[in-house]
């Protein structure tokens, strides 16, 4: 009996261990079925897991395994985005592009038409930081074919080039202030001095047109660049012409014996000195431009011009400084005669090129 009885037990152990070998098969086809996303990571098979056989037809069905996405979005890659030829070896190399380098909407259709850049347009150093302010450029400043290759070189733009015509005008109102409505109130008061009585009328008159010169040389400054300038500078020119005139007659007069009071005299020293110091700095900055071979050769001739007329102007003011030295006169009219020939002669060679100019 009891034989009998450890037959059947090991036939019942047997008989357990052939059902586990049938079903072990099943469980795992049914944990198979229940794979979901991110079970299977990346290195858990490697080479050499599952032996050729191993897996047949009708394994795994659609839906056991699935892999992590998110690379491409759908609807980044349209139709027609990348034609043949859009990218070529070369053009993109690693590192060119950088995340945030391209924002959307920085390139719209038609931003970039074919020959808008061109092989040494661009020279490294062409365009540094700070060369081009926000504002520099506006829509429909620049047109195609306005630069051309070389047309900018390095180094051709400098800081300060641009903005000059500022600092100018604020000198040409440092000038009208100190030169033209002090100096002239000191010149007016020494010739009303010089008269002794002065009528109403007279006083009235030589104010008002004081005060006119004074109106037309601000409105001349105002005018620089524009084309009221040639008007606004015939009157300007006609008013330095009075005043030259003015001061060879008064050097003529005291070399006649003509009494003049040491007031005058120190009046007109003062007046005279104050022109002589922005007079000669004219003259040097007229003919420095006149010698710059950066600038055009008629803007160059009319910096000589100019620097002519100035240099005049110069020889003037040393002039009426000498008639009031004792013994300098002499020294005067010869100042007072050279001054005078190069006022007027660069007057009339200036205005002949402008009315040349004018009907050519």
């Amino acid at each position: 009996m009891s034989s009998l009885l450890r037959r059947s037990k090991w036939a019942g152990v047997i008989a357990c261990l052939i059902l586990l070998m049938n079903l072990l098969p099943f469980g795992a086809i049914v944990h198979a079925e229940g794979l979901s996303t991110g079970d299977v990571k990346p290195g858990d098979i490697t080479p050499g897991d599952i032996d050729p056989g191993r897996l047949r037809p009708g394994d795994i069905q659609p839906g056991n395994v699935q892999w992590d996405t998110g690379g491409i979005q759908p609807g980044e890659i349209q139709p027609g985005d990348v034609q043949p030829g859009d990218v070529k070896p070369g053009n993109v190399d690693p590192g060119d592009l950088q995340p945030g380098d391209v924002q959307p909407g920085d390139v719209q259709p038609g931003d970039v038409q074919p020959g808008d850049v061109n092989p040494g347009n661009v020279q490294p150093g062409n365009v540094r930081p700070g060369s081009v302010q926000p504002g520099d450029t506006q829509p429909g400043g620049v047109s195609s074919g306005d630069i051309k290759p070389d047309n900018i070189a390095p180094g051709s733009v400098k800081p300060g080039d641009l903005g000059g015509s500022k600092d100018s005008q604020a000198y040409e109102y440092i000038k009208w202030s100190a030169n033209n409505a002090f100096g002239g109130s000191l010149k007016y008061t020494a010739d009303l001095t010089m008269q002794g009585e002065v009528s109403p009328s007279s006083l009235a008159w030589g104010r008002g047109l004081f005060l006119a010169e004074l109106g037309v040389r601000a409105f001349d400054i105002q005018m620089k660049g524009t084309p009221l300038e040639d008007l606004s500078g015939s009157f300007v020119d006609g008013f330095d012409g009075a005043a030259g005139y003015a001061n060879v007659k008064f050097i003529s007069d005291l070399r006649s014996g003509l009494p003049v009071t040491g007031l005058v005299k120190g009046l007109n020293i003062a007046a005279a000195g104050i022109s002589l110091v922005f007079d000669g700095y004219d003259t040097f900055t007229n003919f420095r431009d006149a010698f710059d071979s950066s600038k055009g050769k008629d803007e160059r001739i009319d910096f000589f011009i100019d620097g002519t007329g100035t240099a005049g102007s110069t020889f003037i003011d040393a002039a009426v400084i000498a008639a009031m030295i004792p013994g300098g006169q002499t020294v005067a009219v010869v100042l007072v005669s050279v001054g005078a020939a190069l006022w007027v002669g660069s007057r009339l060679v200036k205005w002949s090129r402008k009315i040349y100019k004018l009907f050519a």
